[in-house]
């Protein structure tokens, strides 16, 4: 990096990731996530409720992790760039701290992006959150960590956003059918990752929200 400090490099990436929408809505939220749940954290707890509160615009909570971990230092902007890495190569790649040098350098581990094999995460299409209920799919609907009432706080939590995740006939074929818990718990991970990212998304909102505890317990966490 030629002694450049990835502080610096943080200042120079600003506009683009702020301005540009480089930082989407669930590119941020992963990074929020990821940053939150290393150990030690570098975002405590007050600090990722409010980064991911969805009333706010996305720009404002983009610009508010970047100073955030300015204030922090270089350890935490080290991590923020090896989670945009992780969860985008293709922004990451397009950084204007890496663009503006003849050869790309890893602001992360300091080799040359071509002498780097790309991550698994990098080179999959998949969204990070079908990933993740996936990997979870089986733990959810045989561990019993998804009771009779989280999963009608899940479902009528999920019945809210605009659009919503499900409408009014699926919320109550999901909490009313005559199947048992298990199978019902079956309905909802199959008809989440058939609705995609974005729904999947939301219900791990909703669920981390629920119960913190188990959620950092996950197969994917």
């Amino acid at each position: 990096m030629d002694g450049k400090r990835l502080k610096d490099s943080l200042r120079q990436d600003r506009l683009f990731l702020t301005n540009q929408g480089s930082l989407h809505e669930t590119l941020l939220d992963q990074i929020i996530i990821y940053l939150g749940t290393l150990d030690p954290p570098v975002l405590n707890s007050m600090e990722t409720d409010q980064l991911r509160n969805y009333r706010m615009e996305r720009h404002e909570r983009a610009a508010i992790l970047l100073t955030n971990l300015q204030c922090k230092g270089e350890e935490s902007c080290r991590h923020f760039y090896t989670a945009l890495e992780k969860f985008d190569c293709s922004v990451y790649q397009e950084l204007p701290s890496r663009r503006e040098r003849g050869e790309e350098v890893d602001l992360v581990n300091k080799i040359p992006a071509s002498k780097r094999k790309l991550s698994p995460l990098c080179q999959q299409g998949e969204d990070i959150y079908i990933r993740k209920l996936k990997a979870d799919r089986l733990h959810f609907i045989t561990s019993g960590c998804i009771n009779e009432d989280i999963l009608t706080q899940v479902v009528n939590a999920l019945r809210d956003p605009r659009p919503p995740v499900f409408n009014r006939v699926e919320a109550e074929q999901l909490l009313n059918d005559a199947n048992a818990l298990y199978g019902r718990v079956t309905e909802l991970v199959n008809a989440l990752l058939k609705k995609g990212e974005k729904a999947c998304q939301l219900f791990y909102t909703v669920y981390e929200k629920l119960d913190p505890v188990v959620y950092r317990e996950l197969p994917s966490s």
